[in-house]
């Protein structure tokens, strides 16, 4: 992806590949106003997690998880670039040696100084990150933004499973927040929180009758606590894990909305451009598309890409409204990813077709789901929750195919089956498809004549095109 920066500053925009390649190729310089990335933390079971459906990207990421070729390569592109930034991370092979951690910390330095120049002069950048890392991450941070940009060290508390016999339980994350300069957008009054309970307005109206000269108003008291208060920096957000368990849908680091929410509000403000070069399952995309702010996510997944698409389906985003660059554009890209690596390719058309992909601690689950390869749930008007199955072919078919899915959709009680293939569905297929019947919801009689067909059949190039699934949800 090396060469000349394109020129579009394109916004809304999702972006398959390495992020350093992106940003160096797509980003302009001072085109954004919020960073957020959540990088995996050191952690092999991360990536691993991620990238065991794709051997092929598995190990292009080897390196990143050692010290090799790769590590070293970074390291000397770094020192090339002199400044701060190479004394740092050369002081850090001094105390370091040549090792994991020092590996992922060359790999996390060059994204960073990219961060930073892609940052507005205004803008602010949240660095996620657990206690694997956090030490090292926050010296090379100051040595990018500098120490005096540096304004909080948030910490994010949660509960959970998981047992430390030998240790406290490790229950929180650790977010650095960096401006780029001394004038940034932080917005107190969209990110007040009530005050814990009216146990402590009581507490504060007693102390004014002992009379202060100050605070001599219990009206004015009584007012300030009904306003709220900005967040101290540390945060009890989705600190049970039911009280999100809806917006999961299977990827191993994903964080709550709210968490997302709180940043959001507090550093951009509507129309702004929020980044996320990390994006895995999309919390940050989601929730800027939610917040009316404009955003850019990258990854290097298919899996992640079509996680967010389906995501965002869900939202009722019209995928018109946001572009998808480094995916397969036409039927011979399609074809290629899907010679590549089948599971990616099985995960990539669930995006297209705005399905979720079955997964797995963030993989693509493999065989192990009576054939089906992604899931939609949909409410429909009258706010009936209903199921969608999803197949996806690259290689031969036929009507035993569409029989199999007919079968499951049974099983499982679905309302729709959505058969997608690379190759033109044969005759047969088609007659087997309608042999599965219509479905007709009773509020579609007010704005459509004719039902559903309840098992449908889209090439990879119809869906290329633009032609979708129909079903009875805003989509």
């Amino acid at each position: 992806m090396q060469g000349k920066k394109d020129q579009r500053g394109a916004t809304n925009t999702l972006y398959y590949g390495d992020n350093l390649d992106v940003l160096r190729r797509y980003i302009k310089d001072e085109s954004v106003d919020l960073v957020y990335l959540d990088p995996p933390f050191n952690s092999q079971r991360n990536y691993n997690a991620v990238f065991k459906g794709s051997e092929a990207q598995a190990n292009a990421f080897n390196d990143t998880w050692g010290w090799g070729p790769r590590a070293q390569q970074e390291y000397d592109d770094i020192l090339k670039a002199g400044g701060k930034l190479a004394d740092t991370v050369s002081g850090l092979r001094t105390i370091l040696r040549e090792n994991d951690m020092l590996a992922y910390l060359c790999m996390m330095a060059p994204r960073l100084a990219e961060l930073r120049r892609v940052l507005k002069p205004t803008g602010t950048i949240y660095l996620h990150c657990d206690n694997t890392a956090s030490h090292y991450l926050k010296v090379v941070m100051d040595a990018v933004f500098g120490y005096d940009q540096f304004r909080n060290e948030v910490v994010w508390c949660y509960t959970g499973p998981g047992n430390h016999p030998n240790d406290f339980g490790r229950k929180h994350d650790t977010i650095f927040r960096y401006t780029k300069g001394g004038e940034f957008t932080f917005n107190t009054s969209a990110i007040r929180v009530p005050y814990k309970s009216e146990f402590t307005m009581a507490r504060d109206l007693e102390t004014l009758s002992k009379g202060s000269a100050k605070t001599s108003d219990p009206e004015l008291m009584r007012e300030r606590h009904e306003k709220g208060k900005i967040p101290e920096d540390w945060w009890l957000i989705a600190s049970n894990i039911s009280a999100w368990r809806k917006e999961l849908v299977g990827y191993p680091t994903q964080k709550p909305e709210d968490l997302l929410e709180r940043i959001i509000r507090a550093s951009s403000n509507p129309k702004d451009v929020v980044l996320d070069p990390f994006c895995g399952c999309g919390t940050a995309v989601a929730v800027a598309q939610k917040e009316g702010r404009r955003w850019i996510g990258i990854d290097i997944t298919h899996v992640a890409v079509s996680v967010i698409r389906s995501r965002l389906t869900a939202d009722g985003v019209d995928p018109t409204t946001y572009e998808v660059v480094g995916i397969p554009k036409d039927e011979a890209g399609a074809e290629e990813l899907f010679n590549q690596d089948p599971y990616q390719f099985q995960a990539w058309a669930c995006g297209l077709a705005g399905v979720h992909p079955n997964m797995k601690d963030g993989q693509p689950q493999k065989g192990a789901d009576q054939g089906i390869d992604g899931r939609l749930r949909y409410q429909e008007v009258d706010g009936t929750e209903r199921l969608i199955l999803a197949q996806v072919k690259g290689g031969k078919t036929s009507s035993r195919d569409i029989r199999d899915l007919s079968g499951t959709m049974r099983r499982q009680n679905a309302t729709f089956g959505f058969f997608i293939t690379l190759n033109d569905a044969t005759k047969e297929m088609t007659k087997e498809a309608a042999t599965v019947g219509t479905y007709r919801p009773a509020q579609a009689s007010l704005t459509r004549s004719e039902p559903y067909m309840r098992l449908q059949i889209r090439t990879v190039k119809q869906l290329l095109d633009g032609e979708k699934f129909d079903y009875p949800a805003p989509h």
